[in-house]
């Protein structure tokens, strides 16, 4: 009798640890939007003014269609891409890992197209993309080219 106990204990233990992890966050009740979830609507989502102020490191503005990044974040196999432009602004007294000096302002730069990277770090918090530039240019000193 114990046995068949013991037996009906363990395959509700495994179910529960098998079926578990489906439904444990699928109510996200914390007051946070999740990154999985974007939405530019949703009013969770924080508007940045001025990101990364005075911190001392580049900073990178992308400007794209809210629309077409929909469409990007959205193309699980990373086939959508949308156009844009790039800027990169460095700080006065900021050296580069690769020891070249840097232009202050890039200026807008044309993106051919930005698109999603990756297979199973797509799934996770922080989104990985793949920028194309119109044209090769020095970004923050890794040399010239278009990627």
């Amino acid at each position: 009798m114990s046995r068949s106990i013991l037996k009906i204990f363990l395959a509700v233990l495994l179910v529960f640890f098998v079926l578990t992890p489906f439904f444990a966050f699928a109510d996200d009740n914390d007051g946070k939007a999740r990154i999985n979830d974007y939405d530019p609507q949703d009013p969770r989502v924080p508007e940045m003014v001025e990101p990364c102020g005075e911190n001392g490191i580049p900073v990178i503005y992308l400007t794209i269609d809210p629309d077409d990044f929909e469409e990007v974040w959205q193309s699980g196999e990373h086939t959508y891409r949308a156009p844009g432009q790039i800027r990169i602004t460095v700080p006065d007294g900021y050296t580069s890992e690769y020891g070249a000096a840097l232009v202050p302002d890039t200026g807008d730069l044309d993106l051919e197209y930005i698109r999603g990277r990756g297979n199973s770090t797509w799934k996770g918090a922080k989104r990985p993309f793949r920028l194309k530039l119109d044209k090769k240019a020095d970004l923050l000193g890794m040399g010239t080219n278009k990627h």
